[in-house]
Parts: structure tokens; sequence; C-alpha cells
């Protein structure tokens, strides 16, 4: 991930909220919000918010396919198509 292991990158991720979503094919949606996992500064996980005819729906993005991160536009980039990103699953698992 670009920025990956600075505290830039961490700290966009945090407030990534609304920023737009590019997969490798084109804009896919935007972020509607970061998930962290217990005590961590840093999400795991990503809640996007996809367009359909009919209103949104969403998919749980793993952090690890970001690609880049460029906090001065808002805007994530993942190494996955837009295809690929609305096959991953729209909620997390309970554990």
């Amino acid at each position: 991930m670009a920025l990956a292991g600075t505290r830039s990158a961490t700290g966009a991720l945090a407030r990534c909220h609304g920023w737009q979503v590019d997969a490798l094919d084109g804009t896919v949606g935007q972020v509607e919000t970061p998930l962290f996992p217990d005590a961590e500064p840093a999400p795991d996980y990503l809640v996007v918010r996809l367009p359909y005819d009919r209103g949104w729906s969403f998919a749980i993005v793993p952090v690890g396919r970001i690609a880049r991160v460029d906090p001065e536009h808002e805007r994530l980039t993942l190494d996955v198509t837009r295809d690929a990103i609305r096959r991953y699953p729209q909620r997390l698992p309970i554990a």
C-alpha cells in the first residue's frame, strides 16, 4: 500500500469516511466507515458503499487490498476489479 507503515497512512485510513474508492478498472463507490479491531489505531476492514440501480449495497474490504492512499484527494485505490469487490461479503461474520 502506498504510504504503508507510516503514521500518515494509518491516520488517513482512520479518517477515510466518505472517501472515493477506485478499483483497477474504475470507481466502485465510497467508504462508508472503517472498522477497527479492539484497541487498535488502524482499521483492518473498510465498509465500502456500492451504488446500484435501486439504491446501495455494501462490501467489507480488507485493508490489505489497498494499493494506494491519497489523503489530499480523499481517494483509495484497491488492487482488485469492481466485479471482485462486488463479490466481497456484505457483513462480517459474528465470532
